[in-house]
């Protein structure tokens, strides 16, 4: 009878789901259009080159159809088919999209805006014609343009007229990256480009008051055969006609920072209130040509200042300068609001260069905080909740210096070895972090070279966890002494000198230790300690303010035990032994306790795709190896390798997957970690409706290990066998985007599983579904 509930379960959901579809597809996609009008069913650009982007060319067409799902399905159209004629709003009207009216207008003002696109790309011959297919029984129309560029009008020579005598120095300088050159197109875009670049240039020489009007180009066409003979003019200033004459034959000045006004509790609502609040007496601290402006006491030692301050008095003006100052300061973390203007001052050497004096307006954040929040946790596939308290300081030692401090607990439900079906959470953890971040580099080395873009930091932290599992508890001792700084927007390097680890693990359940003491990774469940250095790279175009494409790439590297075992080399010391489950082995121990050493090398590589304004694709990759050797035969439990779960291969639960094609007894405890992971995952998002989006994704992957030693049948990688031994899921998801946080509900289904012992390892062709096939998960934010 259990069996036979199940499945008329099943059955009904299947009816539940198809009847959705056809209520919302099945609906008159054309109920909403008026009788006089048309449904814009499709809009279809087509180009017959290559070389023009055909997004670019689709932006310029305003009236788009309605938006689609996996290129099909009009689902938000479909929600607003739904609601009643009779009222003017409602919600299905809000979360729906109204049809797209086909308006013959907008038709030909697209036309003409890619005409003008594909002037401006130097295809000064091409046409745009346009189809109209109108289906009067379905009152639908399709739009499509037809784009025939013909050839491209190209550069045949450039001649440079640099009429400023000072800038004409330094052409041969200019001319070195211009992308203006024989026999590229003529593109206007280009030229606009190029004006921009020649600007940074100058500006970053001094030439403070220079901006893109003295640029100018001369376009001769008339050479025929598609060609062009460009003059680029630069000219001198532009400035009013006096009696004097020679106003107008002034070259443009350079500018040099004199001296420099930094406010350090400016207040800009009160300044735009009241107009006498710069006349507002200040206490002013003079430290060269820098003045220091406070309001009594100066809560942020001015050195600290001066450190993130990336101009100097007595250069000239530079405007990559300014925007370091702008990071440097913001990177610190100690004011709301930034800002920094110049003002140019008379100066009576008349052949010296114009003088500017600087001002930087700093409003402070608020010095000390206190927050307590109440979090759900998804720790692994685990699922629980977490409270923190809070505390930060922002300027502790009067450096800027920022120090947070972290108090946590939490409950888990945590899968084990031990029957605990009753109790709904297993697992309890305490502790305490701390962290201080130093905005300067702590070392004897020039940090000049580290600071071009931000502030460099210096990061210290601090932290004990403690852990009570059904199988074991465990705590977790943590210091850490490390670097943290950006060379650019999108690069980010983190190095730490010293991650120093001690894990103690003792009340082990007698059914834990039952099921691991006959396999090799037993080892890595004993008391140890982990001295290692590590270095991360990651590289971001991914912009959370806007829905573009964008690039990941993180590299991450560590070492450990290579310094203690040096030591213990020198020092000739001998291994003690450790009880390691009712088996001795020798190690060479450092405060008592047995350290590991290995290389752990991981990458990781992200590509999205945003297809328009609700539909994205994203691709992921990961590659992880690590290397035991010397001291330890095999990497720390913590350290390893996993898959499967919220993060992973959303088919199987987490850490129920691997190594290899081992597969683990019902009922023991989740031990599928090891050393090599290989991982690929695609995603298709889209949103639905209010804060809903869905997702299909395809997940492909396993773990290894790389240690013949391993006694766990088929879990040694092997170059001949590994890619017979992917695993494949595929599924679909829910997210609900509450903008600060995301819930992620994802249900994957094994189509491939290497773990199985028939002929054919895809379980998608074997059959109906079953329970066993499926993985339910919950997760806060995207997978990747």
């Amino acid at each position: 009878m259990k069996i036979q509930y199940k499945y008329h379960l099943r059955i009904d959901i299947r009816i539940f789901l198809i009847g959705i579809i056809l209520i919302v597809f099945g609906c008159n996609s054309t109920r909403f259009v008026p009788e006089d009008k048309l449904l814009l069913n499709k809009v279809e650009v087509r180009v017959d080159n290559k070389n023009i982007d055909k997004t670019e060319l689709e932006s310029y067409i305003r009236q788009k159809s309605n938006t689609r799902i996996l290129g099909i399905a009009k689902f938000r159209l479909g929600l607003y088919n739904l609601s009643r004629k009779k009222r003017s709003e409602g919600w299905l009207k809000r979360v729906g999209e109204p049809p797209a009216i086909y308006d013959e207008y907008q038709r030909e003002r697209a036309k003409t805006n890619m005409l003008s696109f594909l002037k401006n790309k130097g295809y000064y011959d091409a046409t745009v014609n346009d189809q109209v297919e109108i289906n009067k029984a379905r009152r639908k129309v399709n739009v499509i343009y037809d784009v025939h560029s013909g050839f491209p009008y190209t550069i045949n020579k450039i001649t440079w007229n640099i009429r400023d005598e000072r800038i004409k120095n330094q052409e041969e300088l200019i001319k070195n990256n211009s992308p203006l050159k024989p026999g590229v197109p003529f593109d206007v875009d280009v030229l606009d480009n190029e004006r921009q670049r020649i600007t940074n240039f100058l500006k970053n020489q001094g030439y403070f008051k220079f901006d893109n009007d003295n640029i100018s180009f001369l376009a001769d066409s008339t050479l025929g055969n598609k060609k062009v003979d460009l003059s680029l003019i630069l000219d001198r200033p532009i400035a009013k006609i006096t009696a004097n004459s020679d106003t107008l034959k002034k070259d443009h000045s350079i500018y040099s920072l004199d001296k420099f006004y930094i406010f350090m509790d400016y207040e800009p609502q009160k300044a735009l209130a009241d107009s006498a609040y710069s006349m507002v007496k200040y206490d002013t601290l003079k430290v060269g040509n820098y003045y220091f402006l406070s309001k009594g006491k100066r809560k942020i030692n001015p050195n600290a200042i001066l450190n993130a301050v990336k101009m100097k008095s007595g250069e000239i003006y530079n405007s990559n300068n300014v925007e370091r100052t702008y990071n440097s300061l913001a990177s610190i973390r100690q004011f709301k609001f930034i800002n920094v203007y110049f003002e140019e001052r008379e100066s009576a050497d008349t052949l010296a260069n114009k003088i500017l004096d600087c001002y930087i307006l700093l409003t402070p954040q608020t010095l000390q905080s206190y927050t307590f929040d109440v979090e759900g946790t998804n720790s692994s596939g685990n699922y629980g909740f977490a409270g923190n308290l809070n505390y930060q300081h922002r300027n502790i030692f009067r450096g800027a210096e920022l120090l947070n401090v972290r108090f946590k607990g939490a409950l888990e439900k945590q899968l084990a070895v031990v029957n605990e079906a009753k109790q709904k959470f297993n697992t309890r953890e305490y502790g305490v972090e701390t962290d201080l971040v130093i905005p300067r580099f702590w070392a004897p080395l020039n940090a000049e070279s580290f600071s071009k873009y931000s502030m460099p930091l210096t990061r210290l932290s601090l932290s004990y966890n403690y852990q009570k599992r059904p199988d074991y508890t465990r705590t977790i001792a943590n210091s850490q002494f490390g670097y943290d700084w950006r060379t650019s927007a999108y690069s980010r390097h983190q190095f730490n000198l010293i991650d120093f680890n001690i894990v103690h693990l003792f009340a082990k359940n007698e059914a834990f230790v039952d099921s691991i003491k006959n396999l090799y990774i037993r080892s890595s469940y004993i008391d140890h300690l982990i001295l290692a250095t590590n270095y991360t790279y990651t590289y971001s175009t991914q912009n959370l303010q806007k829905r573009t494409d964008y690039s990941y790439f993180r590299l991450s590297f560590e070492t450990a035990g290579n310094s203690l075992y040096l030591l213990n080399r020198l020092m000739n010391s001998k291994k003690e032994a450790q009880t390691d489950y009712d088996l001795s082995k020798n190690y060479y121990k450092f405060l008592n306790t047995p350290f590991a050493q290995y290389a752990k090398l991981d990458l990781e590589y992200r590509r999205g795709f945003i297809l328009d304004y609700i539909n994205s694709i994203v691709f992921r990759s990961f590659l992880g190896v690590a290397l035991p050797y010397g001291n330890f035969d095999l990497i720390p439990f913590e350290k390893q390798y996993f898959t499967g779960g919220a993060n992973g291969i959303r088919a199987w639960k987490v850490r129920s997957l691997g190594p290899g094609t081992y597969s683990a007894p019902n009922n023991v405890f989740p031990n599928q970690s090891s050393d090599i992971k290989l991982e690929a995952n695609a995603e298709y998002r889209f949103k639905l409706f209010w804060k809903l989006e869905g997702a299909l994704f395809l997940d492909a992957g396993n773990i290894w290990s790389i240690n013949d030693k391993d006694n766990r049948p088929g879990a040694v990688f092997k170059f001949d066998q590994f890619y017979k031994q992917i695993a494949m899921g595929t599924g679909v998801g829910t997210r609900f985007d509450f903008t600060y946080f995301i819930i992620r509900v994802d249900l994957g289904i094994k189509m491939r599983d290497p773990a199985e012992t028939v002929r054919t390892k895809w379980r998608i062709f074997d059959g109906p579904l079953k329970q066993d096939n499926l993985n339910l998960t919950f997760a806060i934010g995207y997978p990747f």
